[in-house]
Order: structure tokens, then sequence, then C-alpha cells
């Protein structure tokens, strides 16, 4: 009987571009954070020294996975370098705002920071930018699926290298090259072309920290080829390069690779042993994602050997961490794991839940290997349901997925299911000829010479390292007082991350698996704190909660005007305080008119009305609720005022239409909203007014003649990337105010 698909679970591109503004080092986190924020703020402090400790504590912020800290303190640096009239800083923080912004999923503000930072680099005519925001575009377009306008990008950015001679961005463009090469367009032989010229350049350099990288990610295109024994001579090469730099980051990452790589092979304890190497690191640095994806492979091997409760947990912790830290890159790969645990464990409710989540955010995230994956786990949990043709059905889905990126392992694992579904239904001819493309993908993956020569590479490097560390270490003695290796770290691509994912399937020992009746209670109580009551009542019931599609729903978006300049005279404590007596006060507005809180990014907030349940007046309450809000600020600025405080204005944009909704998570659900109508809406706050609500011409015509509110016409507005939109301010009729 078929089980899920063996995957090789290749990540989301990771790549941020912190901006190297001045020579002041990054200190660590988070114990120097204060001695930061003493240098920016004392008067003694010249404007170079502030700049680098609001540059340091903005990545000291992203490094620790708190994405609205860091943007806080990003919008500050951006305040000071427009204060001081430094136009070249103002382009390298936009473009470090981009990249921020990229990585909290919020790509129409990651492109419009970058085209910002584009304008007045170009406007500067300073060239030596240009590789960078090229790459960077060639990363947000690869977010958004568009992988030909992304390859676009990257090479104009591997041209703009050669003409400004600039090795470094030029090794970085290769690297970024071999990545789209190698996880989006599933060409690994070209992507292995790119790694290689890349390490020359690195090699000409004696840039240690990008061969680490090179390598890192060389291995995993041979690794996805199934060439054990290249993909164990990088990924030990890359593991030698981080030693030297005491690279605690990469020497982990290395060791997971390799353990992937064992697991292949099926030598189980040797894979185990690389597996819990990673994991004591990555527990010493504090990386959540890395002890995440590490529990993730430790689980799925514990599957292997049939230990289901240690499976379960490992895999539980490692999607809890991911959700910990809001990472969505990586859980459609933890739910398609826990898919496949529950079908080992004989729970197909379940498994089919978690599968749905995977196939779900995989489509989302254009994902082809999880997706292939994923679908391939429902035709395995279809098969066991006896509805064979439907188990063909998502296994015939999941093949171009699979070929497209050259995954061997998963089409061996989809062709094994496809003859043991077609023998089921007696169709001979249709199960020879997938059992021979099984055989065929399968001998591809391993053979007993590989095992050996694999084993000889890892003897010998193990000796050399032993023989030669003191020598090393000596001769990059000085090299390393120069590294920033936590920058370094933020800055390598992560195309082979993906082999940190890796789900192991052998045959089929199905077992019932029952959890007890206090963690149902726990689960119970989670849910109905974190999610709107409907969608978890549906959880609870189902098993499951669809993601929907609602065709008219108020999207409310607010903002702090003035924020950046006025958090520069608070504390932080007394500038999240403040942000949090507001959000409190909103969150009970919100409450009174059945409006949903979506979510907070630093000092926006966001809330829908019309979901999870419509009702007729939920455009209404929508407004109703927002004037509330403004009229809240208003005495709350008037308080401040009183007391000698700093007052914060905040804008507040409305607008209706379609979208889609639905959650993700498993312990930690996030209820979340997709759509062109929250970007319009966001759209609205930017172009509103301190003091009022601005809304669209679509919410105007639901509620104009509700006879309650007074309109003031703007009229059509130019926006950027939108047109012309017409816009209304709104306010109640002086006979309802009060």
């Amino acid at each position: 009987m078929p089980t899920i698909l063996p995957y090789i679970a290749f990540n989301r591109l990771r790549i941020l571009l912190p901006i190297l503004l001045g020579s002041l080092p990054l200190l660590s986190f988070p114990q120097n954070t204060d001695s930061l924020r003493r240098i920016w703020k004392s008067d003694k402090s010249g404007n170079e020294e502030k700049f680098q400790a609001l540059q340091a504590l903005s990545d000291a912020y992203a490094y620790s996975y708190q994405a609205d800290s860091a943007l806080i303190y990003a919008k500050l640096l951006l305040d000071l370098a427009r204060q001081y009239n430094s136009p070249e800083k103002e382009s390298a923080v936009l473009l470090n705002m981009s990249s921020l912004y990229y990585e909290a999923s919020r790509y129409d503000e990651a492109l419009s920071y970058l085209e910002k930072s584009l304008e007045l680099t170009l406007k500067l005519n300073d060239p030596k930018r240009l590789p960078d925001i090229y790459r960077m575009f060639g990363v947000i377009m690869e977010a958004l699926g568009d992988s030909s306008k992304s390859l676009e990008y990257f090479k104009l950015s591997y041209q703009s290298s050669l003409k400004n001679k600039d090795s470094v961005s030029l090794s970085k463009a290769l690297n970024s090259l071999g990545i789209s090469n190698q996880f989006y367009l599933g060409n690994y032989q070209k992507a292995i072309e790119y790694y290689l010229e890349a390490i020359a350049v690195n090699k000409a350099l004696r840039r240690t920290a990008g061969l680490g990288n090179n390598y890192y990610n060389l291995s995993g295109s041979y690794y996805s080829l199934g060439n054990t024994v290249l993909a164990i001579r990088y990924q030990l090469e890359a593991l030698k390069q981080f030693e030297i730099l005491k690279d605690t980051v990469g020497i982990q990452d290395a060791y997971n690779s390799i353990g992937s790589t064992y697991s292949l092979q099926k030598d189980n304890d040797k894979a185990l042993e690389y597996f819990l190497m990673s994991l004591d690191l990555s527990q010493r640095t504090k990386d959540k994602v890395s002890e995440a994806l590490v529990r993730i492979n430790i689980g799925n091997l514990k599957l292997e050997m049939d230990e289901l409760a240690e499976a379960g947990a490992q895999l539980e912790e490692g999607v809890r961490l991911l959700e910990q830290i809001g990472n969505r890159n990586y859980l459609d790969h933890g739910y398609l794991n826990l898919g496949k645990y529950h079908l080992q464990a004989g729970n197909k409710a379940q498994a089919r839940t978690f599968l749905e989540k995977a196939v779900f955010l995989s489509r989302e995230e254009h994902d082809d290997g999880a997706l292939a994956s994923s679908l391939s786990g429902l035709g395995a949990v279809a098969y066991q349901e006896g509805k064979y043709r439907q188990s063909l059905g998502f296994l015939r889905e999941a093949i171009p997925y699979a070929g497209k990126l050259q995954n061997k392992e998963a089409l061996s694992d989809i062709y094994r299911q496809m003859y043991q579904t077609y023998a089921a239904l007696g169709q001979t001819r249709n199960e020879l000829n997938s059992y021979r493309n099984y055989i065929q993908y399968r001998d591809s993956l391993i053979d007993m010479e590989s095992i050996r020569e694999t084993t000889r590479q890892e003897m010998e490097f193990n000796f050399a390292r032993k023989q030669l560390a003191d020598s090393l270490e000596f001769a990059h003695q000085q090299t390393l007082k120069e590294l920033q290796i936590r920058r370094g770290r933020s800055q390598r691509n992560f195309a082979f991350i993906g082999m940190l994912i890796l789900v192991i399937s052998t045959g089929l020992v199905y077992r019932q698996y029952r959890f007890t009746k206090k963690a149902r209670k726990r689960s119970d109580e989670l849910l109905l704190n974190i999610l709107p009551a409907e969608i978890a009542l549906e959880l609870k019931e189902k098993g499951k909660a669809e993601a929907r599609d609602y065709d008219m729903v108020s999207i409310l978006f607010t903002d702090f005007k003035g924020f950046t300049r006025n958090a520069e005279q608070l504390t932080a404590s007394q500038l999240i305080g403040e942000i949090n007596y507001c959000f409190e006060a909103f969150d009970y507005i919100m409450e009174k008119y059945r409006i949903e809180k979506i979510k907070t990014i630093g000092d926006a907030y966001m809330a829908a009305g019309g979901l999870p349940v419509p009702f007729p007046e939920s455009c209404k309450n929508t407004i109703l609720a927002a004037l509330e809000m403004q009229s809240f600020i208003s005495r709350r600025i008037a308080q401040n005022r009183m007391n000698n405080r700093i007052i914060f204005e905040m804008r507040l944009g409305i607008h209706t239409g379609p979208v889609v909704a639905g959650i993700a998570g498993v312990k930690k659900f996030q209820y979340d909203i997709w759509g062109d109508t929250v970007n319009t809406a966001s759209r609205l706050e930017s172009y509103g007014e301190v003091g009022k609500v601005n809304i669209s011409q679509t919410t105007y015509e639901i509620v104009k003649d509700s006879g309650l509110f007074t309109f003031e016409d703007r009229g059509k507005i130019h926006v950027k990337g939108k047109g012309e939109l017409a816009m209304y301010f709104v306010s109640l009729k002086a006979s309802e105010d009060g």
C-alpha cells in the first residue's frame, strides 16, 4: 500500500539585504541593544554614530525574527537620513526596508520602497547600489511567482556588477541566478554552472563566507539530481568553510544537510548523528528556524524507524516553533510532514486536513516541490479509503510539479504508488508501465558505490580537519576579526536549506495513535482563544476549516503619522506601551461592532467587517468602528497634550470588495485575508489625512443612503499602482453624533 511521497522539501528563498552603512559592528542581541539606544539618543553622539546605532538596532531585531520592531527602527532610520539630508543613506535605508517588508511577506510595500530606492539611486547617478536593488527586485518577483521576470532582474544585477567591476556583487548575482535556476526553474545543471562561477570569483577574492554559501547551494543541486557523492563532497567543503569562520549557523545547516544525505542512503544511525549535532548547535545559538527544521527532520527519521510517539512529538514541536516566530515560509512543509505522521499513525481524517492545508499554502507560495508531495500524500489517503480513481487523480496532478524540479525521489514514490493503485484496479498494462518508471527513478537514487564513496570522503574530511585545524585558524585569524558573521548569515541564499526538511518514507506500518484527553482539552481551549468562534467550531466539528471566498468585505487599515519622528523621543518601553494602549482600545471597538481584527504590524492595525460570518450591516459597522477609533485617538491626543507627552495622530482608510480568508498554523493558528481589496484598503489609508476616515467609491456606494453619515467628495486621486481612485471623507451626521 502506498504511503506519502518522500520529498526533499526545498524551502522558500530567504534573502535579506542589510546595507552596510558604516563601520559600526553589529552588536549581539539582546544584551547590547540598550547601549545602542543610548548612542542613538545621546546629544554627544555624532550624526554618523546615531545612524549606525539605529541601523544596528534594526538589524538586531531583524536577525531575531522580530519584524515589527525591526521596521520601527528602520522607519526611524529613514527619518534620520532625511533629516540629515543624506540621499545616499536614504537610498540604502529604503533598500533595507524593502528587504524587511519582503521578510514580512508584505510584497506590495516591499516593491514600493524598492522603487523609491531605485528612483533615488538613479537620480544620484550612483551605480554601485544597482546590483543589490536589481537582485532584490528578483527576489520579490520570485515570491510573487513570476520566475521569468525574476530571472531578468537577476541578470540585470549580474550585468550591472560587471559594469561596476564589483566582484563581490557579481558573486552574489551569480549565486542568485543559481538559486533561481535550481529552485524555481528546476534547471539544476544551469544552477551548477552559476554556483561554480560564483565559487571561482569568491576564491579569487578569498571571500570565505561567500564560498561557504556557494558550496552549500551547489551541494543542493547535486542532491536534487540524486548524486549523493558530489552532494556530500560539497556539503563537507561548505562545512570546512563555516568552521574556518566559526560560523555556528552555517555549521548547523551543514550538519543538517549531511544528515539528509545519509537519510537518502538509508543510513539512519549516521543521519541521526548529524541531525542531533545540528539540533544541539541550533539550541545553543537560539536559532528557532534551524531548530524547527532539524526537529522536522528528526521526526521523519523516527517515522522511518517506526517510533511514532517520538516522531509526532518532534514534528509538532518543529511546527510550533515556526508558528511562534511567525515564519510562514516553511509551514506548508510542516503541514505536509504532520499529514504524513497522521497517515502512518492511521489517523486518515487528520492526515487529510494537514495535507489539504499543505496544498493550499504551497500553491500560494508557488512551491512546486511541496505541492507535488502534498498531492501525493492525498493520493495515499484516498488509496487507504479505497478511492482508487481519486488517488490516481492526485498522483497524476503531482507528476508535472515533481518533474519540473527533476525530483527523482519524489517521482520514484509517485510511480510506486501508481503501480500499486493500478494493481488494485486490475489495470495490468498501466501497472507495468508505472512499475518500470518507479524502478528507473529508484535505482538512480541509490547505489552501493555511492555509499562507499560518501563514507570515504567523510573519513578523509574528518582526518584533514583534525590535522589542519590549528593552522587554518591561524591563517584566518585576522579575517575573522573583520567578518560580521551574523550579517553574513542573513545574506546567505538558503536555496539548499530545503534539504533541512526531509520527508523519509518507507514501508507502511499503520496503527492507531490516540492523543490524551488533556491534549484534546488544551487544543480546544487554544482554538477558542486564537480563532474566530465560527472557525474554531468548524475545526472542532470537521477537523478542518476551508479557505473561503467572500464577495463583500470591508477592510480597515490604520497608521500613525509622525510615528518615526516622535518615537525618537520615547524609550522602547514607553513606545510599545503607547501603541499597546491604543491597540487594546481598538480591540474593544472591534468587538463592539462585530468587526474581526486580523493583525497588527508595527504601528499599523488591520481589521475586516463581514467575515468570517457575513452580515448586512458589516460595511456600516466598519465605518462606525473607524469613526470611534478616530474619536478615541482625538481624546488620547488631548490627554497627552495636557500631560506634556508625545502625541500620535492617525490615518485610517477603508475599502470594500472580495477577499480570500483562511487560517494558517497548527498550535498557533492565524486567521488572515488576501486579495487586491487588501492592497487597495492600504492605499486608502496612505492617501488619507490624520483624524479622518477615508473611504473608497465602492464603500461609499454601499452606505451613502444609510442616513447616518455625511461625505466630503475628494474627487479622483492618482494612486501609484492603482491609477485614479475616487475617495471620500466620511463623518457622522450632527444629529447622530453624541
